[in-house]
């Protein structure tokens, strides 16, 4: 999705800003931008999710309580460190977020501030 990070095979992290779908290939073309000058095409296939750490965690606004971190903005929402459940309020729910881009479309969905890398 536009907006997501990504990292591709070599390990460096970039943003989509653009895909494009080419039937020849029966592939997708990503343009990523990979810091404030440059811009390039990958595969979608050359293209990987990154995994969430606890340092990404606590840059963007979230803080370890025992078994789960809490987004201090909105401490109704939780993540669970083990099982990587999404927690709101008193209730678990059965959507595991193991990358950054499926936490950025939780943000978006509740209009909570973008990651940050």
């Amino acid at each position: 999705m536009v907006g997501d990070f990504l990292q591709n095979t070599n390990g460096n992290i970039g943003k989509v800003i653009g895909i494009e779908y080419y039937s020849e290939h029966d592939d997708y073309d990503v343009v990523m931008r990979y810091n404030e000058d440059g811009t390039c095409y990958s595969s979608s296939k050359l293209l990987a999710p990154i995994p969430i750490t606890p340092d990404i965690l606590e840059k963007n606004g979230w803080e370890r309580h025992e078994y789960m971190y809490v987004l201090k903005s909105n401490p109704r929402l939780g993540w669970h460190i083990k099982t990587h459940e999404l927690i709101i309020g008193y209730h678990t729910f059965p959507i595991v977020v193991n990358f950054v881009h499926q936490l950025q479309h939780i943000h978006r969905m509740l209009g909570i501030k973008d990651i940050e890398l």
